[in-house]
């Protein structure tokens, strides 16, 4: 409940704001005031994202400017709502994940992990959080088949091992090698250094999630 009701907050002061505004009165004007407040800023770009991962054209009713717009302002309420800005919603977000990769990683490196690749599926929210936990963000709306790759490295001469975190916005490889979105690599104990404060166990997500007695439970998060 706490994560849903700083996520609610961080979105509303965003939508506030000038690029969500515009987006909102295009999108009434288009289809009707009831129809645009029904609509979140993420649904109303989610069509001309599809269409862009298709490779088909954008509709013509719609300028590209407000295209644009549509994607920004979906990218960023987002990121404001997953906790850019904000250290609690970035724990309670991605805590529980961060302490598993930790986990799997601090195995590795005693030597006691079975799995050499660990894969996990995820929306593309789901990019956008783990890329604010490392202090990294796209510069739009992540494209279809996004990937961040948590990658532990060892330094044969020294022994000494590192952490590298590498994201693609999009394919790596869709017609051929493209440039990464970030490319960062630090010694395994500033990665630790830094995800610390971030990292939950289950008790404490269930604990750090509740809202004080009496405070109004906040609506369901709707992307």
């Amino acid at each position: 409940d706490r994560f849903r009701q700083l996520t609610n907050q961080a979105r509303q002061r965003y939508e506030a704001g000038m690029v969500a505004t515009a987006v909102r009165g295009f999108l009434a004007e288009r289809y009707g005031r009831e129809a645009a407040e029904r609509c979140t800023l993420v649904m109303s770009g989610e069509p001309l994202r599809s269409l862009e991962g298709h490779g088909a054209p954008r509709p013509s009713f719609i300028p590209e400017a407000m295209a644009m717009n549509m994607d920004h302002a979906a990218h960023e309420s987002v990121e404001f709502g997953l906790g850019l800005g904000n250290a609690e919603a970035t724990r309670l977000g991605c805590g529980l994940l961060i302490a598993d990769m930790r986990r799997q990683l601090r195995m590795a490196v005693d030597e006691q992990s079975g799995p050499r690749l660990v894969v996990r599926s995820a929306h593309d929210v789901s990019v956008v959080m783990l890329l604010i936990a490392h202090g990294l963000r796209t510069p739009s709306w992540p494209r279809f088949a996004s990937s961040v790759i948590v990658e532990l490295l060892r330094d044969i001469q020294t022994g000494r091992f590192q952490i590298r975190v590498l994201a693609y916005d999009g394919s790596p490889i869709p017609d051929g090698p493209r440039v990464a979105l970030a490319d960062v690599t630090v010694p395994l104990e500033k990665w630790e250094e830094v995800v610390a404060p971030l990292i939950l166990t289950e008790d404490e997500y269930v604990q750090e999630c509740r809202l004080p007695p009496g405070t109004p439970t906040p609506p369901p998060n709707k992307w």
